[in-house]
């Protein structure tokens, strides 16, 4: 019996909670394969892949979080989720893209200037 999108993602949120990163990967990227995702899966998506050793796939999942919650008009989340890419680009040494992601958070700067200051970097990127 195939399992739903819904049921994947619901599965896979389950092994998040046992921190089983692989199983829960596995799972919410086979429903990723099936049907588009809300954004909220997305970044789920997002931090298996990261914790079980993909951050390619992480960075994709979290792109793709970022334009679902600007397509619906979440700015705020939107920005968060730019935050966490440029988080993830500075992890795999791709500072300028970490830069970009971090302008693009655009007017959620103190958002911004915390996750900076959190991670020890200096407050002059463009637009912090």
């Amino acid at each position: 019996m195939t399992k739903s999108a819904n049921d994947l993602v619901a599965s896979g949120r389950e092994a998040m909670q046992r921190s089983d990163w692989a199983t829960a990967f596995e799972l919410l990227q086979e429903a990723a394969s099936s049907e588009n995702l809300e954004a909220s899966a997305l970044e789920d998506l997002a931090s298996a892949a990261w914790w079980s050793g993909r951050p390619d796939d992480c960075i994709n999942a979290r792109e793709q979080a970022y334009a679902a919650y600007t397509k619906s008009d979440e700015p705020k989340k939107a920005a968060m989720v730019a935050i966490a890419l440029a988080e993830d680009h500075f992890h795999t040494r791709a500072s300028a893209l970490g830069h970009g992601w971090l302008k693009r958070a655009g007017d959620w700067s103190d958002a911004a200037k915390r996750w900076c200051e959190r991670a020890g970097h200096s407050s002059g990127f463009p637009g912090v």
